[in-house]
């Protein structure tokens, strides 16, 4: 089980690992879900996707 991180203050070149984005951290919050959704391995059962507050734009489709 995973728990990934999204957060406006992320950045897509992260790993989505911690909320925290700041520079002494080296895990650090994805910028977008779509980048949650394309990590190199595919979401599993019990994986967790936590989004932080905030306005995020995106056009396209999540599809399970």
């Amino acid at each position: 089980m995973t728990t990934y991180y999204v957060s406006t203050a992320g950045s897509d070149s992260n790993n989505g690992l911690s909320p925290d984005a700041t520079t002494a951290n080296t895990n650090k919050p994805f910028l977008t879900l779509g980048k949650v959704l394309t990590t190199g391995s595919p979401l599993s059962a019990g994986d967790i996707v936590r989004v932080g507050p905030g306005y995020y734009y995106s056009s396209g489709n999540i599809t399970p």
